[in-house]
């Protein structure tokens, strides 16, 4: 059985559909040109500008359309992979949780040096040193932080390695090691660990989509991992087992639907959350170039003309509504009985 739907629920189905539509419609070209000679144009009073104009003569109704491409942009593809990488992390957390991981010492220093070096050469080669105002200063992070691994590796060979296996192999604690990294990442709110981690590199619009990924995959990997180990103690997958049933339908019958419901639900709360939290980066003018549209950056120019009202109305509406309609969704799925 299945929850009622309510005018709240069908009102944000409704607008999220718009926006979604909006923000894959094509802007056609030349809307955002610039014309000083019709700036801040009162909205409704032109049929070419039906919503007003900007302080550079731009359409404001084009470029709400192209903040919200740039919105969603920074809220969907990212939480999608940082809930895929999460769900990936959980369940290698939640399969280690009972047994350590046993890995040659070679083949464990193999794998940290490669890693390191790969690491070190994306880094290179998308110019984070060159195009960061701060390179130097990123570039030494990135090498304390390969450091700190290094020391960690050390570290944790001295207080698991023993004599009788001094000559072969390695019990690594997996599931420690990944819960202590999602102690580590949660101890940060969300908003700093962007603007700190938007220091590493030139503003970008691809760039800040993959620090948002980084940041958002520790609650997905949690409550993955959660739902695993939980699923995996009940009678009856002890039973598909004990029966000799294929992982992959046991993963499919079971595990992924009662996963499915505290993921879906924690996304849309979380793009909830991220769409404020990009706006409130590019009103104060970090993680996005100067000409990405942005409904944080109409706030922030709304300040230089209080007489503008429709430069904060407008954006306010679409962000609020929005937020409110993916809230509602979230809320309405984890009430819903499957």
């Amino acid at each position: 059985m299945k929850a009622k739907k309510s005018w709240p629920l069908l009102l944000a189905i409704a607008w999220m559909s718009a926006s979604t539509l909006i923000a894959i419609s094509p802007i056609p070209p030349n809307s955002l040109n610039a014309h000083p000679e019709k700036a801040f144009l009162y909205p409704f009073q032109n049929s070419l500008n039906w919503l007003g104009t900007d302080q550079l003569g731009r359409d404001l109704l084009w470029y709400l359309f192209a903040s919200a491409k740039t919105a969603w942009m920074l809220t969907f593809p990212p939480l999608i992979g940082a809930t895929v990488i999460g769900l990936l992390i959980g369940s290698l957390s939640a399969y280690f949780a009972k047994k350590p991981l046993r890995i040659r010492i070679t083949s464990l220093l193999l794998l940290i040096v490669t890693s390191i070096f790969i690491i070190t050469l994306i880094y290179i080669q998308i110019n984070w040193i060159v195009t960061s105002p701060l390179g130097p200063t990123s570039f030494w992070l990135m090498a304390a932080s390969m450091l700190l691994i290094l020391f960690s590796v050390y570290q944790l060979i001295r207080k698991y390695h023993t004599k009788q296996d001094s000559r072969n192999s390695l019990d690594i604690p997996v599931d420690d090691f990944l819960q202590r990294i999602m102690d580590l990442w949660t101890t940060f709110p969300k908003l700093l660990l962007l603007l700190l981690l938007s220091a590493l590199a030139a503003p970008s619009l691809w760039s800040m989509g993959f620090w948002i990924l980084v940041t958002y995959w520790v609650l997905p990997a949690r409550l993955s991992r959660a739902q695993i180990l939980q699923i995996s103690n009940e009678p009856f997958f002890e039973a598909g087992r004990a029966l000799g049933l294929p992982k992959s339908r046991l993963l499919l019958q079971y595990l992924w639907p009662s996963m499915k419901r505290p993921l879906i639900t924690n996304f849309c709360f979380n793009a909830s959350g991220l769409l404020g939290i990009g706006s409130t980066l590019a009103f104060i003018g970090i993680g996005l170039p100067a000409d990405v549209p942005s409904w944080g950056k109409m706030f922030a120019l709304s300040r230089y003309s209080l007489e503008s009202w429709w430069l904060l109305l407008f954006p306010a509406i679409l962000l609020i509504g929005s937020i409110l309609s993916l809230q509602t969704l979230g809320a309405n799925y984890s009430k819903t009985k499957v």
